[in-house]
């Protein structure tokens, strides 16, 4: 799959969710969830209408007054039923400004007096003193009653608008974070994309070096150094990640074909190989760049007079860290190539803050030294 391909797929992958946000709770399961709400509430303002009445010198039962209110307020308990699964199934929809608008003038200007003409008609049946009719509804109705049930329905109205607005955010932080992790797996497959052929510009460099140099012998060796080379970027395509033993064989074999290009002027000293570094994981093709960056710098010093170069490899705490170093007078390797700002970025995407590569200058006896410097957390590496 090519980096196109990839960010379609992660772009469709966002677009439907993925699962991730706009998942649908089902009706069953918001319905007992508001009902168990609003039984709470009936039953505390059943208790205390109990105790009010008690205090009045009236006789009065608990249960009787849990039931009166469920009764008064069944129809806000239904309210609250439907408006939660709309405004689940109808997410995004439902909190436009205009619906929200709309949903708010049903509720004021059609449930709301038909749920308190409701209430009326419940108590002038339950008195039983007078047939049921307008008049005898509109005396038992109160101004104080009708605020209440204005703070009700608007109550519940903006519980839910804020339960809703929670969850769009919610979906939204996550459909955020499943964004950003696709855009950083793209760009790494970009970023890898443009260092993996970047060796093989390298190393045709110097094949068609030997070749006008009439060395056609030492120019079939490179090319078969050249494939093994080859081989070890089409393994690293089929993995995020590789071990650091990996790499450092990148590198050797690297080695060998800029050693059938200067011979024995070009002098390797490696430090820490001794060890095994086939636990510790790397993102592929990530010490080539590093190594090529350093060759092709003292590449015209290379052609008169030898030049060492150093390798070393350490574990410095929970960092793995590779340094190349070589005396030069170069100023910086960024005159060279711009893979080292690439392969910094690489390892930023793929270990946070906790990981860089910079250059170093280093005055000492050897006199002026630069120093190519790769850390990173080493991470334990999952074999599959």
């Amino acid at each position: 799959m090519d980096f196109s391909d990839s960010y379609q797929a992660s772009r469709s992958m966002i677009d439907r969710g993925d699962d991730a946000g706009r998942v649908l709770t089902p009706w069953w399961k918001i319905v007992p969830v508001v009902c168990v709400i609003w039984m709470v509430f009936v039953v505390l303002a059943g208790v205390a209408n109990f105790f009010d009445l008690r205090m009045l010198g009236m006789n009065a039962s608990i249960s009787g007054q849990v039931y009166l209110f469920l009764a008064l307020l069944s129809t806000k308990v239904m309210l609250s039923c439907y408006l939660a699964v709309y405004f689940e199934r109808h997410q995004d929809e439902a909190l436009r400004a205009r619906n929200l608008f709309r949903i708010f003038f049903y509720l004021m200007f059609v449930f709301l007096p038909l749920s308190f003409c409701g209430e009326g008609v419940f108590i002038v049946a339950r008195r039983g003193e007078a047939p049921i009719s307008w008049s005898s509804v509109v005396e038992v109705i109160s101004p104080l009653a009708l605020w209440m049930d204005m703070v009700l329905v608007n109550f519940a109205y903006s519980m839910q608008l804020a339960y809703s607005f929670w969850r769009k955010n919610q979906r939204r932080f996550l459909e955020a974070q499943v964004a950003r992790q696709h855009y950083l797996q793209l760009r790494m497959q970009q970023l890898q994309g443009k260092l993996e052929p970047y060796f093989l510009l390298s190393s045709l460099e110097d094949i068609t070096d030997l070749v006008i140099s009439a060395e056609p012998q030492l120019a079939t060796k490179a090319l078969a150094r050249l494939s093994e080379l080859l081989r070890h970027v089409l393994d690293s395509t089929d993995d995020d990640w590789r071990s650091v033993e990996d790499e450092l064989q990148v590198l050797q074999d690297y080695l060998a074909l800029q050693n059938l290009r200067f011979g024995d002027r070009l002098r390797i000293e490696w430090r820490g190989r001794e060890r095994t570094w086939s636990s510790i994981a790397c993102p592929p093709m990530l010490f080539l760049p590093l190594l090529d960056a350093a060759v092709r710098a003292c590449a015209e010093r290379l052609q008169t007079e030898s030049q060492e170069i150093i390798v070393q490899c350490e574990r410095d705490g929970g960092n793995f860290i590779l340094t190349i170093t070589l005396s030069t007078f170069l100023a910086s390797f960024g005159q060279i190539t711009p893979a080292l700002v690439e392969v910094n970025e690489r390892v930023r995407l793929a270990f946070g803050n906790a990981a860089y590569c910079d250059e170093r200058v280093i005055l000492g006896p050897a006199g002026r030294q630069l120093a190519l410097v790769l850390s990173f957390p080493a991470r334990e590496r999952e074999d599959d």
